[in-house]
């Protein structure tokens, strides 16, 4: 989480919208996220 707060990106970001921003990302990248298929790895 710390790594969040001190990205670039959050730069003059309350910590409370740097995690609010991060969670939502997350459920963004579930929405499309695709296992690896074991047999190909």
């Amino acid at each position: 989480q710390q790594v969040k707060l001190s990205s670039p990106d959050y730069k003059g970001c309350a910590p409370e919208e740097v995690v609010a921003d991060f969670l939502q990302r997350i459920e963004c990248y579930k929405a499309t996220y695709e296992p690896l298929d074991e047999q190909l790895d």
